[in-house]
């Protein structure tokens, strides 16, 4: 069976097009987010400090967000997440618009779109195999879809976001972000119905357990410095690059505007 034959599973389609969209949206944000708050406050520092917030769930809750999405399960830590960013990306340019968004306001916002983004990422690879079996052929397949939705929307996503940036202003592009997890909660609640696998083994899998499994494996000890690394170069050019453009093409504006 092949990866196009899989997609006449509405369910995985519906999963597919949703991890494409919300990642689209996620990869806006890497631009637009920064983009916002350098030309609000004038400030590269304070841009630094919300690019950072959206991160540190990342390191803070990472291996907490395993046992979070298997408690509830991988469909409703979709939901969950989906539906909180969506009104969290929206209350940004809303509270901005009626000038009630501090700076301390806006990091606590960005600090929590990172921790709903932290099980959303997890529960993508526990749905998969309850969508389409535990079969590995399948499931690599299946996998391959997604990633492909992925990879596109990596690519889509900062290019269109900067043109958006341009046509209609950052603070709109920021509702866009916002309305693709609303149409990602749509399409999950819509049409992905996974059925729970259940898994007969004493072997532990508790969070220490995992890092002491991490920690002990050398290949995986390597690809976690490798990808902690290019997380941490991408963020800094998602900064580095709108201060650049900014001062190129025109004076940042004063620290005491906006927030």
């Amino acid at each position: 069976m092949g990866a196009g034959s899989l997609l006449r599973d509405s369910g995985l389609r519906a999963l597919v097009a949703a991890e494409g969209i919300s990642n689209f949206g996620s990869q806006m944000t890497y631009i637009v987010l920064p983009w916002f708050v350098l030309t609000t406050t004038g400030s590269p520092a304070r841009t630094s400090v919300v690019v950072a917030a959206e991160l540190v769930p990342v390191a803070l809750f990472g291996l907490a967000s395993g046992a979070v999405t298997r408690r509830i399960g991988p469909r409703r830590t979709f939901l969950v997440c989906d539906a909180t960013r969506a009104l969290l990306f929206a209350a940004i340019p809303t509270l901005h618009l009626l000038d009630a968004l501090s700076f301390q306001l806006l990091v606590g916002l960005v600090f929590l779109t990172g921790v709903f983004m932290v099980p959303h990422a997890t529960a993508q690879r526990v749905v998969v195999p309850e969508l389409v079996g535990e079969d590995e052929v399948r499931v690599g397949q299946a996998m391959s879809l997604v990633q492909t939705a992925f990879a596109v929307a990596g690519i889509l996503g900062p290019a269109i976001g900067g043109v958006l940036i341009a046509l209609i202003g950052e603070t709109n592009v920021l509702y866009i972000d916002a309305a693709t997890f609303a149409a990602s909660f749509v399409l999950i609640a819509g049409w992905v119905r996974p059925k729970p696998l259940v898994h007969e083994s004493d072997e532990p899998s508790g969070v220490m357990d995992g890092v002491r499994f991490l920690f002990r494996d050398r290949l995986l000890r390597a690809w976690m410095l490798s990808i902690t690394g290019m997380n941490i170069v991408w963020t800094a050019m998602a900064v580095v690059f709108p201060v650049m453009v900014l001062e190129r093409s025109a004076p940042l504006p004063d620290n005491n505007c906006g927030f």
